[in-house]
This record gives structure tokens, C-alpha cells and sequence, in this order.
């Protein structure tokens, strides 16, 4: 056997350390760093759940107080949804805002009432005679309205200098024949 003079040893010592340092670095320190990015990712997310949590304690730590703002949110719901999906309501609704707007409805033709799932919609089309400002007022009184008013589509039209708005739009009620029982909010 040949001895290995001190030079060779020492870069095959040198290549030997490398070898054993790349390694750990692929093999211990690369899958280490992943598992403790993940681990303050999850820290992160139970960390925001908690201040969720203590938020809502916080915000509802009278019982009775909570009830009652949760029996007026399923009030609220259910003059947003009503049972019934009333055409004529959801007109006179639409003559209401146009008339305290000062909005010339030029027609208001409701669709088929269509049944999906849960849910009954009543698509309606309005044709109206206003300026922007008019329009933006009776969109806003829509919005804010009880009753959930879906915009599908809104077209503009130029007609001699005057604008006419033509509006899609789609009115929610629950199905009534479904059993109360077997809604899920």
C-alpha cells in the first residue's frame, strides 16, 4: 500500500468535508427550512383564527345582546328573500325609487320567474329616461333597499342629445315549497 503524501491527503480531506457538506445542506438543511416556512405559515393562519376568535368573544360577550342582533340579521334576510317573489311589489318598488328620483320609466317588462336550487328569480328589465346623476341615485336606493335587487347588466343609449337607460335585472325570493326545515342559511 502506498502512503498518501500530505498534500493529497489534505485535498482529499478538503473533497471528503465538501462531499459531507453538501449533503447535509441537500439532505438536512434545504427539507429543514421548507418544514419551518411551513410551520410559521400555520402559525400565521391558527394565529389569525385566534384573533378571530377573541374578536368575536369580545364583540358578543352580553348572550342576549347576540341573540338579538341575530334574530335582526335573519329579519333583514328575510325581507332580502322573502317567500314569494311578488311582481307586483317588485314593480311598484321600481316606480317608487323612479318617481322620488324624478326617473321617467319608459317600461318595465318582467320575465319568466326561473327556480334554482332553493331560490326562485324573477328577471325584470326596466327602460328608463334620466341623467347620470338621476340614475346613480336610483341604483344607490336599490342597493339599499330591503329587498335584494341583482344588477345583470346596465346598456346606455343616445337618443337626440338625452340619455335612456336600459337595466337587467334579477329579484330573489325563496322557494315556498321547500320545508323551512330543510333550508340551510
Amino acid at each position: 500500500m502506498q502512503k498518501l503524501d500530505e498534500k493529497t491527503a489534505f485535498c482529499l480531506l478538503c473533497f471528503l468535508c465538501c462531499c459531507i457538506g453538501a449533503a447535509f445542506f441537500c439532505f438536512v438543511h434545504i427539507p429543514a427550512r421548507e418544514d419551518l416556512c411551513l410551520l410559521r405559515e400555520e402559525a400565521a393562519l391558527v394565529s389569525g383564527e385566534i384573533v378571530d376568535i377573541e374578536n368575536f368573544t369580545n364583540k358578543h360577550r352580553d348572550l342576549k345582546a347576540y341573540t338579538e342582533d341575530i334574530k335582526k340579521q335573519l329579519e333583514k334576510a328575510k325581507h332580502a328573500l322573502p317567500d314569494t317573489v311578488e311582481q307586483s311589489s317588485v314593480v311598484s318598488l321600481l316606480q317608487h325609487h323612479a318617481l322620488i328620483k324624478g326617473i321617467q320609466l319608459t317600461s318595465i317588462t318582467p320575465g319568466q320567474t326561473k327556480r334554482e336550487h332553493e331560490l326562485l328569480m324573477l328577471p325584470i328589465r326596466v327602460k328608463l329616461n334620466c341623467n347620470y346623476f338621476q340614475l346613480l341615485d336610483f341604483l344607490k336606493a336599490l342597493e339599499e333597499d330591503d329587498r335584494f335587487v341583482k344588477i345583470e347588466q346596465l346598456c346606455v343609449h343616445e337618443t337626440d342629445g338625452r340619455l335612456s337607460f336600459e337595466i337587467e335585472t334579477t329579484v330573489y325570493a325563496m322557494d315556498h315549497a321547500i320545508d323551512k326545515d330543510d333550508r340551510h342559511f
